[in-house]
């Protein structure tokens, strides 16, 4: 995170707890700078939005911390859509395999049906349809 981004965000939470008081904004700038200028500026924001939903007082550095640890580091970037995943191709191929097994099953265990899997076929009690 800049310190540019740093000083947006203060100025933000400033404006959010006007009656915060500041004696040293320099200093202040310098000491979020050394705990969040290797975080993403992204991260940071999000977890002041968190303690502003939950708290009436300006945070610490310290309160922000606490809430980054609830957002994760990595979230998903231009990744592809689910659908377009090999992990979810995959997954469809699997469940139509399993699909067609349960089918074929389906189809053998109606041998005992005298309706042979027709719309009859679902009243008969002891068709496997009829589940």
């Amino acid at each position: 995170m800049t310190r540019e981004a740093l000083g947006k965000l203060l100025e933000y939470l400033l404006s959010c707890y006007p009656n915060t008081k500041i004696t040293d904004p320099k200093k202040m700038l310098d000491i979020w700078e050394m705990e969040f200028g290797s975080e993403d500026a992204e991260r940071v924001f999000s977890a002041a939005r968190l303690h502003m939903a939950s708290s009436k007082w300006m945070p610490k550095p310290s309160e922000i911390k606490e809430k980054l640890i609830l957002i994760p580091k990595n979230p998903i970037q231009n990744q592809p859509l689910l659908e377009d995943s090999e992990e979810i191709r995959m997954g469809d191929q699997i469940v139509r395999a399993i699909i067609e097994d349960f089918q074929k099953e389906l189809e053998e265990d109606c041998g005992n049906c005298p309706f042979n899997n027709t719309e009859d076929c679902r009243q008969y009690r002891s068709c496997i349809h009829n589940i």
